[in-house]
């Protein structure tokens, strides 16, 4: 539907719902809107956009969205003198913001980020949200160089990325810490006036504090902005009230948001694995042109003729149903057909044949729907993809992703996605 608005008129606009400007100028954010130029606000969120001048504006509501006229400020002003506090601040400069679930970072990130542009600065973004980053794909941590304001993230497209392997960083804090700091040195490379790094709302318990407190201490940020109602961040921030190098600011959360429950963030994030699949094909390569990370298959050495004469003579027939076999120090990896199945005097047979080592037996289809990272030289996401399918007869591993470059690493992930990009599963450990 088509709405007429007039100068001055401030709207509150609740997704699921989205905008085109059609005539008139608006803004969101401090950034301007172009016209034609779709905005969409996701379920459960919602954006405060200021009429500049008399407007056209289309609309689309979805179930539960709404629009509404309102009298309060845009953006709070304690928001805008901290906006101006950090931008007068001698540069280069990182600013690292802090916040619950759903309390407002990200839309105080993309105004900072406005901001900081329309003062002509150089600007870095990377998000670390795994699981509801506007900007990157689920399961990732994302980087985004921009040249001119936006109203949403979402309008950023990821420059480069880390690849984390699942919608949580709860038990792979290390892999977080390693991601954001590698983004940090890649955006440092960019000789940015402006850093700012945005991170996920876990703030809850003794691994979030330590996985904050370590981001706090590895990127040695210059201000940190926590954004709390009810002191929740203290026991993160306490410890560097002392530090004369790092300036804390503590602000409210955003007036009227609303935490989303786990079936919208679901939503949310399927809408962003379709978003960085979309225009995926199945892709082959071949496992001695490619390194595997995050699975125990990459890690091992296959076994000689030696060992899988051994292997044989434990388990007869069955062993031609053994695909591959592997083992690391403390390992024994067995790649099978998905009906094989391995009695338990045969399994502590292999183990005392192998030296004592666990073994861990894979069956065939066990891969197919795990999300994966294709990664460059350096470590960084080139891309999402998929997995199909671990052939190791044809010694090829087959990724539904959209990713046609030079791939030098693959990256396996915690996650699985059915054929329509849904979650289906996700694990604790690594699966292959």
């Amino acid at each position: 539907m088509r709405m007429k608005f007039t100068r001055g008129t401030k709207l509150k606009i609740v997704g699921p719902a989205s905008l085109a400007l059609i005539d008139g100028d608006i803004e969101v954010l401090g950034s301007k809107v172009r016209r034609r130029d779709r905005l969409s606000i996701p379920v459960a969120k919602s954006i405060i956009v200021n009429v500049l001048e008399n407007s056209i504006i289309e609309l689309s509501l979805g179930d539960g969205g709404k629009v509404e006229e309102i009298k309060e400020e845009s953006v709070p002003y304690d928001w805008r003198e901290v906006t101006r506090r950090v931008l007068s601040r001698p540069k280069p400069l990182t600013v690292l913001v802090l916040g619950d679930v759903d309390s407002g970072k990200s839309a105080f990130s993309n105004y900072l980020l406005n901001n900081a542009l329309l003062s002509g600065f150089k600007t870095v973004l990377i998000d670390t949200d795994l699981g509801q980053s506007e900007i990157g794909a689920p399961t990732t941590i994302s980087m985004t160089l921009l040249k001119r304001p936006i109203p949403s993230l979402s309008k950023a497209k990821m420059t480069t990325g880390f690849f984390v392997g699942s919608t949580s960083p709860e038990g792979l804090i290390h892999r977080v810490l390693m991601g954001v700091k590698l983004l940090h040195e890649e955006a440092c490379s960019l000789n940015p006036d402006i850093i700012i790094i945005n991170t996920d709302g876990w703030i809850d318990d003794w691994e979030a504090i330590e996985l904050k407190a370590g981001m706090i201490m590895l990127l040695r940020p210059n201000v940190i902005v926590a954004i709390e109602k009810k002191g929740e961040l203290e026991s993160i921030i306490k410890p560097f009230e002392l530090n004369p190098a790092i300036e804390i600011i503590r602000l409210i959360p955003l007036p009227g948001t609303r935490r989303r429950s786990l079936e919208e963030r679901r939503i949310i994030r399927q809408g962003m694995y379709r978003k960085y699949l979309v225009e995926g094909r199945i892709r082959t390569y071949y496992l001695d042109r490619i390194s595997l990370i995050y699975t125990s298959i990459g890690a091992s050495t296959p076994l000689s003729k030696s060992e899988e004469s051994l292997l044989r003579n434990i388990l007869g027939d069955k062993m031609n149903y053994v695909r591959w076999g592997g083992k690391t120090p403390h390992e024994l990896i067995i790649f099978v057909d998905r009906n094989l199945r391995l009695a338990e005097k045969e399994l502590e047979e292999i183990r005392e044949a192998f030296e004592g080592r666990r073994v861990k037996v894979i069956r065939k289809g066990l891969e197919r729907g795990l999300i994966v990272g294709l990664l460059d030289e350096k470590g960084l996401l080139k891309g999402l993809g998929v997995l199909m399918e671990l052939d190791f007869t044809r010694n090829v591993i087959k990724v539904l992703t959209p990713v046609d470059e030079k791939v030098s690493m693959m990256a396996v992930g915690l996650m699985r996605l059915d054929e329509n990009l849904n979650e289906t599963q996700k694990f604790k450990e690594l699966v292959l």
